[in-house]
């Protein structure tokens, strides 16, 4: 019986080939448990992203609440952090709580028609303007002195 050169060739390197083959196998063993150890790590990093976006915006809820309590506490303890609606511009009535560029307009309005107001209380006669919308602002306008 006589072999042909295939035959030949792999009794001869049988022993390079199964090292080269179970080289192989162990490398794809290895990328198959590394691939899963990768897959593992993402999911548990996008969990901590997403607890830390959670906790990220409470704090800044929290803090921005903060400082909101922390403007109006400041600027009701001076009379002169107070807006003075007989001479405030159009800008800085806005900035006053539900008072948007219209209603601040009407204020401005209202003020010029009636040489100013007279008290704060005058301020109601503004459309739009009622007891609620007082009650916040209150503490926050003056008329001057």
């Amino acid at each position: 019986m006589m072999k042909n050169s295939f035959d030949e060739f792999i009794f001869k390197y049988r022993y390079y080939i199964g090292a080269v083959l179970v080289f192989i196998i162990l490398a794809g063993t290895g990328l198959v448990i590394f691939g899963d150890y990768i897959q593992k790590e993402v999911v548990r990093d996008k969990k901590m992203v997403a607890g830390l976006k959670t906790e990220n915006e409470k704090l800044r809820q929290e803090l921005s609440a903060k400082a909101s309590s922390e403007v109006v506490q400041s600027s009701t303890q001076n009379q002169g952090d107070k807006i003075n609606i007989n001479t405030a511009s159009l800008a800085e009535l806005d900035k006053l709580p539900g008072v948007g560029p219209v209603r601040a307009g009407d204020i401005i309005s209202y003020r010029e028609k009636n040489s100013g107001f007279k008290t704060i209380e005058d301020i109601k006669n503004i459309k739009g303007i009622g007891d609620v919308s007082f009650e916040k602002i209150k503490d926050l306008i003056t008329i001057g002195n």
